[in-house]
């Protein structure tokens, strides 16, 4: 096979390109391996100097001419689906008979760094760090403790003032839970700088404070036109990294510019532990002559799957249209028989590129065109949300599909959503408690000529019964940094707790007057909630489970400076994970975590570091905190 290496003289960045193509339907695969850009510890960014370079009256995604062409795409919808009264449909036979989502915590999330729109995204593991990232800068909390951890720009995160562009934009963030790892993705570079790159970073721990090994993808990966890339999205399998963008060629509309949709299949392994990056690219991804775009990967519900990955397409330009392109790459990266197989699903109710959103005072929002933009695969089901139009009244809306049986005999059930308001932008998450449930909450952005710019959420509860909209935040203020219409997102942050079944946190925008300097400026703000879809889940216990026993603790009080001696039985083998835990809740430190073999176990831990008072010792089996015991220090 041969290999040709590509070096950067000043950072001695190195990646491969594999000259063999594996080609199936005209589809194609390159695989690519990339050294290590560099190792970033966060916990010694000083912030850096929070660039960001916005130019208010140009249009992020390539010129000037894409504003035009989705100006005039706006029309033919307007005309082809005027704004009518609200009008209830017949042909949706929806119950909104569910509870509504719960919100146990919100919050004020990422500073305006003058970067537009938000692209809000988030992240949140197991041990309750969550990442939030908009256009310019990623926020680290801690939210058991309460506390913001750390503040930094994407230019400082990455690094890469020296010899990458300064033009950073478009994060995205997840957590895994097979790794408890988190991932963050951004770009850099775009149609007016001469070298582009997808930015990657995995973390080497579970703390996002700590140590992140950087990589650097290129922009224009085949190298074969002047390229550029857009719009990423991710997701992980059990052992793989996905990452989707599109390729834009310089200059030229959107439509114009739109060179193809392709797909990073990456060994997350190697990211983790900082070793040379395999990778493979999926190319001239094409249904019937045409390319795909904007493809979009499918995570888990409740946990990673795999080895097999799922992504969702359709017709995102069009005015009207019931096409679905389901694809899955079949195996893992290096499998010659891995295969990336795509077929066109029919949904039983059409979608299409909405109208602008309305706000106060005339002015307006933009909300893009309907492609998919959010997902998730869930007992042999996936469910996804985008924009639409609603056919029936022409408002700018939401639209809910769920495929049936996905793996041999696939099928679309959606449904769209609307009120008095216009709905934009929105995200899913899977909240099921038991097998074979289908309940999910959704979050996204609402706007009107009598609502300023906030945000909502609904939970499904499966066969069509859903929630009422709630309110997670409302605003006194447009959003109006632009001429004309306003950016209102390309994208907002949804995420299940994994190890809380039923709970999600979301990122969403809404409008704040803020003061800048001399001026007054109405901007788009971050508004971070934490929302179950269990009505009474107002604490954090988890019934115990059978096969673990017998927690014993002595001396119980126990002095300051003393020992404490901890029993337990388990009944099965276990990734066991010990901590303790404040009466308030926080977390004071993580004693253990572990393979433990059956039997019964014995542990102690020294009490000098904690103060007089009551503390929780909790013992958790496969991410399930199952038995928790109360400790006095006196």
């Amino acid at each position: 096979m041969k290999k040709s290496l590509l070096i950067f003289v000043t950072l001695l960045i190195s990646f491969t390109i594999c000259g063999q193509q594996v080609s199936k339907d005209n589809i194609q695969r390159t695989e690519f391996v990339f050294s290590k850009y560099r190792t970033v510890n966060v916990s010694e960014i000083q912030g850096g100097w929070k660039f960001n370079l916005q130019t208010y009256q140009k249009v992020r995604e390539g010129n000037e001419k894409y504003g035009k062409g989705l100006k005039n795409l706006k029309s033919e919808i307007e005309k082809k689906f005027p704004r009518k009264p609200i009008i209830n449909s017949k042909i949706r036979n929806v119950v909104f008979d569910a509870d509504t989502p719960v919100v146990l915590r919100n919050f004020s999330g990422n500073g305006f760094d003058y970067g537009i729109p938000n692209d809000n995204t988030v992240a949140i593991s197991n041990d309750g760090y969550l990442l939030s990232a908009i256009n310019s800068n990623i926020y680290m909390y801690d939210v058991d403790a309460d506390s913001l951890i750390k503040d930094i720009s994407l230019n400082a995160f990455a690094d890469t003032l020296d010899t990458i562009s300064a033009h950073q934009y478009d994060p995205k963030v997840l957590y895994d839970p097979s790794a408890d790892r988190f991932i963050v993705v951004h770009l850099a570079g775009a149609s007016s700088d001469t070298l582009t790159n997808i930015i990657v970073g995995f973390s080497q721990s579970n703390d996002p404070a700590g140590l992140w090994n950087m990589y650097k993808i290129p922009g224009d990966p085949l190298a074969a036109d002047t390229n550029w890339t857009d719009f990423p999205a991710i997701a992980v399998t059990d052992n793989e990294l996905f990452i989707t963008g599109n390729l834009l060629h310089y200059g030229g509309s959107w439509q114009t510019s739109f060179d193809e949709s392709v797909i990073w299949q990456i060994d997350k392994s190697t990211g983790y532990s900082g070793n040379n990056l395999f990778a493979e690219l999926w190319h001239n991804i094409h249904y019937n002559g045409k390319p795909i775009r904007n493809i979009h990967p499918v995570p888990g519900g409740n946990n990673t799957f795999g080895p097999n990955m799922y992504f969702l397409s359709n017709r995102n330009f069009a005015v009207q249209n019931d096409t679905f392109f389901l694809a899955e790459i079949t195996g893992p990266l290096q499998d010659p028989a891995t295969t990336l197989n795509i077929q066109e699903v029919i949904s039983d109710f059409t979608y299409g590129a909405p109208p602008n959103a309305r706000q106060p005072f005339s002015a307006e929002l933009q909300t893009n065109d309907a492609r998919v933009l959010g997902a998730f695969y869930q007992d042999n089901k996936i469910q996804f949300v985008g924009n639409t139009v609603d056919t029936l009244n022409g408002h700018a809306s939401i639209y809910h599909g769920i495929i049936s049986d996905v793996s041999s005999n696939p099928a679309i059930h959606g449904n769209i959503f609307h009120d008095t308001l216009d709905y934009g932008y929105p995200n899913i998450s899977y909240t099921g408690t038991t097998p074979g449930s289908d309940n999910a909450i959704i979050s996204f952005n609402h706007s009107s000529p009598d609502v300023f710019p906030g945000s909502s959420a609904m939970f499904y509860e499966g066969n069509d019964h859903y929630s009422q909209r709630i309110k997670l935040k409302g605003s006194t203020a447009l959003i109006n940094i632009l001429s004309g219409a306003d950016r209102w997102g390309d994208y907002t942050g949804s995420q299940p707790k994994y190890n809380h079944p039923g709970r999600v946190w979301v990122s969403t925008s809404y409008g704040l007057r803020k003061e800048i300097g001399m001026m007054t400026r109405y901007i788009q703000a971050t508004w971070i909630t934490e929302l179950s879809s269990q009505p009474d889940d107002s604490t954090t216990v988890i019934k115990p489970q059978q096969d673990i026993s017998s927690l014993k603790a002595y001396p119980n009080p126990v002095s300051s400076d003393g020992k404490v001696f901890v029993e337990f039985k388990t009944q099965k083998m276990h990734w066991t994970r010990m901590q303790i835990y404040d009466m308030q809740g926080r977390k004071i430190k993580t004693l253990l975590k572990a393979y433990l073999e059956p039997g019964k176990h014995d542990v102690s831990f020294s009490t000098q570091n904690l103060k007089k008072g009551v503390y929780l010792f909790m013992v958790e089996t496969d991410n399930q905190n199952v038995l928790t015991k109360k400790i006095i220090v006196r």
